[in-house]
């Protein structure tokens, strides 16, 4: 009921809005006696609103949780005689004692003597916490007077009915109540009153729906007053009434007034609708050309003018007519006028603006009106809208504002066609390359491994013939700095024909690996004596760096089934890349041990570390960090992108940690096959 009195008072808040807009245009003589009665309506609502908001109060104050205090109490021994007498036959003890009514036995005074459970839970408290308090107490602060003159009443033998007095609780919580009260009388003495009977209701709640239902039936009374204030401007047919039927000629003019309003906000709300409309057609494409077919369409149809085209702007300073709808205009389309030109004398729509004109002299379409809507937007102009009427017809405020809107959507829509396309031009483009990038992978490799192969053959040969005459291979066994200029020319030779084999090789390997599905050969490797053999090679490459190469292999490593050839390749490159990068005095520690049914080997190199903005992009293929080769190797950017689909090949995972100036790779693998 509360959500439907909120309903309410905001529907009619926003009816009196709309007519409180509705006078501003009027004459003084006009809005008189219309301002009387808004602000009355105005005053009355605010009225029951204020009522209302004090009548919830109430109501969530009476729904608090209750909470029981348990106190000892005390009784009067003093009053036994009275508990006597209201423990005996009598009918309203009776009706008492069944807790369905709460009732309550105070001295003359006020002081409770007795109360039933029905009581205690009314005035939130406990039955013999009740007992010994004076009632008025439970008594509002602003009701004891009334209060004291009642039991003045009653101490003299009178009974009260139907008694409503506002009563708060142990809390005190407020609420209103209704009492009965009968006296209790000596039997001796029949005209001394020695208690009261009383018997209490909590009519919160009751009180509370009638003011409701009070306040509903005066929120439709005002509705209902507006409803035919507005009404009262229409006769059953939607005709102007008679002047006749008018009290006064203001009057007359005053409903035209309201008449011609209503028909201009029902306008108003039916071209919104159809802006929607339009403007959800122009966002279902992303076709430029149906875009703007859809608007000059849309517009001609929703505004019943003769025909809508839309011209596009070109970069040579002239406008084409691409698309157009007409009903019986002569068609334009194709047509290519300069802009120059065009508005030599008018530079509104260059400007941004629009504006509707005539041509003295009949054009291609003949003798029209024409309102003419740029669509442009912060980068510039695209173009523009131009709508045709009857030459005797002008556009008014809301065609043009709906031309305007459907103007501006276009203007989005064409960008974002226009984005769309460009991407899509892109990402075209970019597949081009990726399969001419794929044909060159395929084909370079196979084309250089053979001049390559045949480059290695003749510097063997050379090698040996050059050991004959000046004793290469001793030179070569020297350290760097002690050999002869033949020997060190032969070895960049040797090493540099090394890494051209090298390059073709990785490239034939990942085009295999990108194309294939390589079949693994497992065999079962007792790491504690596989690893070494691995890592031999690359101690006397660290000796000469002057790096310090540890192992540490668990002692009790399980075996480990995986393709032996695809591991060796793995760890092979990682100590490749860790010799190249690590500076000299450095450490390279190859561990491996077992980590949840799993085997675990890393390569960890101090010295170095790679920056958080690179690991993300480490196994990219192609890609290599820049500046961080001390020893000027180079490299082709694969090695660690064909480590990383090995790896996924034998089932595991590869995972970089780089920091505190080292840098760590760590492949795990599965132990047995069936993990694969």
């Amino acid at each position: 009921m509360i959500n439907d009195l909120n309903q309410l008072f905001e529907d009619s808040q926003q009816r009196l809005q709309e007519l409180w807009q509705y006078t501003e245009e009027l004459s003084e003589l006009e809005k008189q006696p219309i301002v009387e009665v808004l602000e009355q309506l105005s005053s009355q609502l605010q009225e029951m609103q204020v009522v209302t908001r004090y009548q919830i109060r109430q109501r969530k104050l009476a729904t608090n949780t209750r909470v029981e205090l348990v106190a000892q109490g005390q009784h009067y021994q003093s009053d036994q005689e009275l508990h006597r007498q209201a423990d005996s036959d009598d009918p309203i003890v009776a009706i008492a004692a069944s807790n369905d009514i709460a009732y309550l036995v105070t001295n003359p005074q006020g002081v409770i003597l007795e109360a039933n459970r029905t009581a205690a839970q009314l005035l939130d408290n406990s039955q013999e916490c009740l007992l010994g308090n004076s009632l008025v107490e439970f008594v509002a602060a602003d009701a004891r007077g009334d209060f004291h003159a009642q039991l003045s009443a009653l101490q003299q033998g009178a009974v009260v009915k139907n008694w409503e007095i506002g009563l708060a609780k142990a809390q005190g919580e407020l609420f209103t109540g209704v009492l009965s009260v009968e006296p209790v009388r000596q039997v001796q003495q029949p005209h001394q009153v020695v208690g009261l009977r009383w018997f209490l209701q909590d009519i919160t709640e009751t009180k509370y729906n009638s003011v409701v239902c009070l306040n509903q039936r005066k929120l439709e009374c005002v509705q209902d007053d507006l409803e035919n204030l507005l009404a009262e401007s229409l006769e059953p047919e939607g005709e102007l009434a008679d002047e006749t039927e008018c009290e006064a000629p203001h009057n007359m003019l005053l409903r035209q007034t309201l008449l011609r309003r209503t028909w201009a906000l029902q306008r108003a709300l039916k071209f919104e609708a159809m802006l929607k409309l339009i403007t959800d057609k122009l966002r279902d494409t992303l076709d430029e050309n149906q875009i703007l077919q859809t608007a000059v369409q849309e517009l001609t149809l929703v505004l019943g003018v003769e025909g809508c085209d839309t011209a596009l702007y070109n970069a040579d300073r002239t406008a084409t007519i691409t698309h157009e709808y007409t009903i019986g205009l002569p068609s334009a389309l194709g047509e290519v006028v300069s802009i120059d030109n065009l508005f030599a004398e008018d530079t509104q729509l260059l400007q941004g603006q629009y504006f509707q004109f005539c041509y003295l002299v009949p054009g291609i379409r003949g003798q029209v009106a024409i309102l003419a809507c740029p669509i442009f937007d912060n980068q510039g102009m695209l173009g523009d809208l131009w709508l045709y009427k009857r030459h005797e017809e002008a556009f008014n405020e809301l065609e043009i504002r709906l031309a305007q809107q459907v103007a501006s959507g276009c203007a989005i829509a064409i960008r974002q066609a226009r984005l769309y396309q460009a991407t899509r031009s892109q990402v075209v483009e970019l597949e081009k390359l990726t399969r001419l990038k794929d044909d060159f992978l395929s084909t370079v490799p196979h084309e250089l491994r053979s001049p390559v192969a045949n480059m290695k053959m003749a510097i063997q040969m050379l090698g040996i013939a050059l050991n004959k005459d000046h004793g290469l291979f001793a030179e070569l066994s020297k350290p760097p700095a002690k050999r002869n200029k033949v020997a060190r020319y032969f070895h960049i030779l040797h090493n540099e024909c090394e890494r051209e084999i090298n390059l073709v090789n990785d490239l034939l390997e990942w085009q295999k690996l990108d194309t294939e599905v390589q079949p693994l050969v497992l065999t079962t490797i007792e790491m504690l004596e596989w690893l070494p053999k691995v890592i031999e090679p690359f101690v006397q490459q660290a000796q000469e760096r002057q790096l310090n190469l540890e192992i540490n292999i668990e002692p009790e490593l399980p075996p480990l089934v995986c393709d032996h050839a695809s591991l060796g390749r793995i760890l092979s490159e990682l100590l490749t890349n860790a010799c190249k990068y690590t500076p000299t005095q450095e450490k390279i520690i190859v561990t491996a041990r077992t980590a949840q049914a799993r085997i675990e080997v890393s390569v960890n190199n101090t010295g170095v570390e790679i920056p958080a903005s690179e690991r993300e992009r480490i196994f990219e293929k192609f890609y290599r960090i820049p500046s961080t080769d001390p020893w000027k190797q180079g490299g082709t950017g694969l090695g660690l992108a064909l480590v990383q689909k090995r790896v996924a090949l034998l089932g595991g995972t590869i995972q970089l940690e780089s920091s505190a100036n080292q840098t760590c790779f760590t492949v795990s693998l599965p132990l047995k096959p069936s993990e694969l």
